[in-house]
């Protein structure tokens, strides 16, 4: 738990801080090991429920904001939507993605 609070709160800052999001969101997940070039192109249901587990597990719930905030960059609106519907742990997954959002625009 304790690794996952650090590159958060590492990632965080360093967008609030200026840095390029999306640079610093891609150096996140390569260093999650997630393969997003494949995560991207597959539907938001199978990232988050199969490939990641939708529940409330660390390892998992990390990816999963990783991915939503990556692929919906550009749409805050649309990344908090299609978190929060994607069932499992969403007010967790979702708070964290408005906030990664929210820093980024």
């Amino acid at each position: 738990l304790q690794q996952y609070a650090h590159h958060w709160a590492t990632l965080l800052k360093r967008i609030l801080l200026g840095y390029e999001p999306i640079g610093e969101l891609r150096e996140a997940a390569r260093q999650e090991n997630m393969d997003l070039e494949l995560l991207l192109e597959m539907p938001d249901e199978e990232v988050v429920g199969i490939v990641y587990n939708g529940s409330n597990w660390v390892d998992h719930c990390y990816p999963c904001v990783l991915f939503l905030s990556i692929k919906y960059r550009d749409e805050p609106e649309a990344a908090m939507q299609a978190s929060a519907n994607l069932g499992g742990d969403s007010a967790c997954r979702t708070a964290l993605v408005g906030a990664i959002m929210g820093a980024m625009h």
